[in-house]
């Protein structure tokens, strides 16, 4: 298929979409009153959806209006995913560059990598730390509306900052706002669109300084155990992230844990806080990753589990992603604790 896929988008398809598919090969974007799919001469009806497990389940395995054009955008969408639509005869776009077009008479594909191929789309600029730990508590308390005042302070934000970001994931579509003035409030929409989206965001995933040290233990759980005791003893405001965390919320998504990831307080030297611990610094054969906790994403809403301090599990998710074959893993948690 060599032709050019005009794309026509209506006012309520989000402008992350507009980016990704402004990215792709042979895709001419336009703005309209509706979303609709033009190749030559064919003009197909076009639905827009972001990525939810909700929105495939509903669409996967119904009726296929073969006359219409059903596509999902993403900022990722795993191997499995992808599949899934294509066997549904759906179409999708992801950040990643997947190109995925079925529709009647006509049918594109494309992989990353390949000639045809974009450059990865760039991930989102200017959200900053605070911007981060404001997604994150948005995603971690799905169920509540919020107001401007009511965020700021549980995700310790200036109301400014918070105004901003809230306008800022408006825009994206990933959360919506009823009511006007000071009485609005807002609630997340979109979550799996939303956690896919922080997970480009540089901010979200920056680890500015991290080091390696070794503390004896027995096992995982006696490491852990060790962990919690000691930093109990010189009140250290740590979290436990990525796979160690997992595996603390019996939670198993990797088949060893030769390291356990640690966030501490950015304004504490490693070293000394390696030795507090009673731990020692080396370079190889570590057991504890300690990560300054920059901008406190790991530290700010802790969870206990058997005395254990551990990251919020958005954070645990995006910390595993950084983590050595932490793809894999990251997608076993998601589904066993996020469910989006």
């Amino acid at each position: 298929m060599k032709e050019t896929l005009i794309v026509s988008l209506g006012p309520d398809v989000p402008i992350r979409a507009h980016a990704i598919l402004e990215a792709q090969p042979r895709v001419s974007l336009r703005k309209a009153d509706t979303s609709a799919l033009q190749v030559g001469s064919r003009t197909y009806p076009l639905t827009v959806l972001p990525r939810s497990l909700g929105s495939l389940a509903r669409l996967v395995g119904g009726p296929a209006d073969r006359d219409a054009v059903t596509l999902v955008i993403a900022e990722r969408l795993t191997a499995e995913e992808r599949q899934v639509l294509e066997d549904s005869h759906l179409s999708y776009a992801d950040a990643a560059g997947h190109v995925h077009i079925d529709a009647p008479s006509l049918l594109f594909h494309v992989e990353p990598g390949t000639a045809r191929s974009p450059e990865r789309i760039p991930a989102p600029r200017g959200l900053g730390v605070v911007g981060v730990r404001v997604a994150q508590t948005l995603l971690d308390r799905l169920l509540e509306e919020w107001t401007v005042n009511t965020l700021a302070v549980a995700a310790e934000a200036s109301v400014g900052q918070v105004h901003n970001i809230l306008r800022r994931l408006e825009e994206e579509g990933f959360v919506d706002r009823t009511g006007r003035a000071r009485s609005s409030r807002r609630r997340v929409v979109n979550p799996a669109g939303l956690l896919d989206w922080l997970a480009t965001v540089p901010a979200a995933r920056r680890v500015r300084r991290q080091s390696s040290a070794f503390l004896y233990a027995a096992d995982p759980d006696d490491l852990l155990a060790r962990l919690a005791s000691a930093a109990e003893s010189i009140d250290l405001a740590y979290a436990v992230t990525g796979a160690a965390a997992a595996h603390a919320m019996d939670v198993r998504t990797v088949t060893a844990l030769p390291v356990v990831s640690v966030r501490v307080p950015s304004d504490l030297r490693s070293e000394a806080v390696a030795a507090s611990l009673g731990a020692e610094p080396v370079h190889g054969g570590a057991n504890l990753t300690l990560i300054a906790d920059h901008g406190r994403l790991g530290t700010y809403n802790r969870t206990w589990v058997m005395q254990v301090a551990l990251a919020a599990p958005v954070r645990i998710w995006l910390d595993m992603l950084s983590e050595p074959r932490g793809g894999d893993a990251a997608e076993l948690f998601r589904d066993a604790v996020l469910g989006y």
